[in-house]
């Protein structure tokens, strides 16, 4: 099938100064194309994306606890604190809170959080973003990463991370608003910090 237009999906990831990981990616869409679209629309479709670009290997269980990212349905890779949703003038989200899981740094199981943004810029624009701050994966070994874990984290779960939100927000156009639009990522400035 023909994709008819382009979906652009801006994007930053970076190390900030603590060596946490920041990293945002966000579609701007005509409100037209997000009639009936909530925040909690796009955290389950999210949801939904996980399992499907990743065959069911990963499975997001959601519980009275929170909600875990479980590799084959057991092995728990990120575990979240029940959803919170909140809106303010400019739009709704849900923060998914990490409490634990092994893709995690032992020490710092107790920081970083997921952001689910469904946020108006202007009457005729509707932004949806994802955000992940203050997460402090395993990979890089601790607050003081080596250059070379910084490069194994930058090529393999920073790459992996990128691909998979940018090819949801894809996801979640076809899935709620119809139509099939060719993902194009660009890369830009949000916060100062160290690219992975």
């Amino acid at each position: 099938m023909e994709y008819q237009k382009k979906l652009q999906v801006s994007t930053q990831q970076v190390l900030v100064e603590d060596n946490s990981v920041f990293s945002i990616q966000w579609t701007d869409v005509p409100m037209a194309d997000c009639q009936g679209l909530d925040v909690g629309k796009v955290y389950t479709c999210y949801l939904e994306a996980i399992r499907y670009f990743t065959l069911g290997i990963i499975r997001p269980l959601e519980s009275d606890a929170g909600v875990a990212f479980r590799l084959f349905g057991r092995l728990p890779l990120l575990c979240f604190l029940p959803p919170e949703c909140t809106m303010d003038a400019d739009g709704e989200q849900i923060a998914l809170r990490i409490c634990g899981g092994i893709l995690v740094q032992k020490a710092q199981c107790d920081r970083g959080e997921m952001l689910f943004r469904l946020s108006n810029p202007t009457t005729q624009i509707c932004r949806i973003s994802l955000t992940l701050r203050d997460y402090c994966p395993l990979l890089l070994g601790s607050l003081q990463p080596t250059r070379i874990r910084r490069w194994l984290y930058r090529f393999t779960q920073a790459a992996l991370h990128q691909l998979v939100t940018a090819h949801f927000l894809g996801f979640l156009y076809r899935r709620r608003m119809g139509g099939k639009k060719k993902v194009v990522m660009q890369h830009v400035f949000v916060r100062d910090g160290r690219r992975t």
